[in-house]
């Protein structure tokens, strides 16, 4: 009730990736990326970008030039023209420790670990369960299809193929995730990777993340 704001942060061992928020022994923020220092720091985490916010404070974040308009509170205002000043004016901003799993998708290969780690089981979650679904069966060990989708390739561990997906014959996928009415057409190798929905692999796909409707064709040198 005392802050303006409780910011969900966690410890990660690349912390100054992310722009990292320092808190001293109170879980009190006092430092916000280096955009605002107001007291001694005992602990840097990365902001997960989940707030808890008090009403008061959107009366007092400015309007933000976006891209020409203007918009109020929005991620980018609240980061960089909220809570710095606040901070500075001594509102206080309080840090909640979050010790499980949290994997920042924003780039395609944070995206693609994070699809292929709850793949196979190594970031289990009590809420997060995709494949617990009455529509989903385990065909083999970490191997699941939904119903309505069609194979006639091979699947090998761990795999994840979605309603109206089809793995045509002579196809392989191989620790990968099959997005909804994604296609795996003959002779096609997906490894490692994902398809989401409506995409095409009709060559190797490996370690890759396919876009929604997104062709991967094999590569042609003429």
């Amino acid at each position: 009730a005392d802050a303006i704001a409780t910011l969900v942060l966690k410890e990660v061992p690349d912390v100054d990736k992310y722009g990292a928020l320092g808190t001293d022994e109170n879980d009190v923020v006092t430092d916000f990326a280096g955009r605002a220092h107001t007291g001694r720091v005992v602990r840097r985490r990365m902001f997960c970008g989940i707030h808890l916010v008090d009403p008061r404070a959107f009366t007092i974040l400015p309007d933000v030039d976006v891209a020409g308009g203007v918009a109020r509170g929005t991620q980018s205002g609240i980061n960089d023209e909220g809570y710095p000043v606040w901070m500075k004016r001594g509102e206080l901003v309080r840090a909640f420790d979050f010790a499980s799993t949290f994997c920042d998708v924003g780039t395609p290969e944070r995206l693609l670990e994070a699809n292929l780690r709850v793949l196979d089981g190594t970031w289990p979650s009590t809420h997060l369960q995709p494949f617990a679904s009455r529509r989903v069966r385990e065909v083999g060990p970490r191997v699941f299809v939904a119903d309505g989708a069609r194979i006639d390739g091979t699947l090998v561990a761990p795999a994840f193929v979605d309603e109206g997906a089809v793995v045509e014959r002579g196809a392989l996928v191989d620790g990968a995730v099959i997005g909804k009415n994604a296609r795996v057409e003959s002779g096609a190798r997906v490894v490692r990777s994902v398809l989401q929905s409506g995409a095409k692999a009709s060559g190797s796909v490996v370690d890759t993340v396919v876009g929604v409707r997104c062709v991967m064709g094999p590569l042609s040198l003429a």
